[in-house]
């Protein structure tokens, strides 16, 4: 039987809400003009639950950073992992960018439509 720590569990989710937070404010405002406030709200938290998972604006950022870093690293050792020429390996790359940017704009799609219902409700 496998256990699963619900606390560490709970950690990587609010950590990927505050992320996700910071993402949509940073492209929609950019990064000066987003205050740890609005970051905040948007995420459903305090001040004090961000400073817990980040230092500061800064180290969200930097966090947001090295994980679109270890996202990219990944995509990259996929391809080169893969069989066939060269060109069937771009290929990939390139069906493998298109399905993450599809995929990426769903997810921000879902997220706006179930924030407006919130507002609308």
């Amino acid at each position: 039987m496998v256990k699963v720590n619900k606390k560490k569990s709970g950690d990587q989710h609010m950590r990927g809400m505050l992320r996700q937070a910071g993402i949509d404010l940073f492209s929609e405002k950019g990064y000066a003009s987003t205050s740890v406030r609005e970051i905040v709200e948007k995420a459903g938290v305090t001040k004090p639950v961000l400073y817990y998972y980040f230092k500061n604006k800064e180290g969200m950022l930097r966090d947001i950073l090295d994980c679109a870093a270890e996202m990219q690293d990944a995509i990259l050792e996929e391809v080169l992992d893969q069989k066939g020429t060269v060109q069937e390996r771009i290929i990939h790359l390139f069906q493998v960018l298109r399905w993450r940017l599809e995929y990426c704009r769903t997810s921000q799609l879902t997220s706006r439509t179930k924030t407006t219902a919130t507002i609308i409700n």
